[in-house]
């Protein structure tokens, strides 16, 4: 198990971007840019408004923006994603909801800019 180098608790609202190299754990809400070189973890009752982007990103909450996975997407049971998802490898399991369009990612040289936040 990977150990978190930023974790956002489940009653903190965070307004603005939240980039780290190391793996992020969100639990609450965050309005802006979620970026990381690692994992990004999306618990069962955050809510991130805005683009994500990390190596591995796993959601069991709800994301409401563009999901980048440099390597892999995991939407898992409950969780909601509306927007575009691109990755190498894109995971539904049973019960995500996913409303958007999906893009595959062949190597490093697709990666992809995140888009502005307004």
């Amino acid at each position: 198990m990977e150990a978190y180098d930023t974790i956002i608790g489940q009653n903190v609202k965070l307004q603005g971007n939240l980039t780290n190299q190391g793996a992020i754990q969100v639990n609450g809400t965050i309005e802006g840019q979620v970026e990381s070189d690692s994992t990004i973890i999306i618990g069962p009752n955050a809510l991130v408004k805005g683009p994500i982007r990390g190596k591995i990103v796993e959601i069991s909450g709800e994301v409401q923006g563009t999901v980048v996975g440099d390597e892999r997407v995991e939407l898992n049971p409950k969780s909601k994603v509306y927007g575009d998802v691109s990755t190498k490898n894109f995971v539904i399991k049973l019960g995500g909801t996913f409303v958007g369009k999906s893009s595959t990612l062949q190597d490093k040289s697709d990666k992809q800019p995140l888009p502005e936040i307004k």
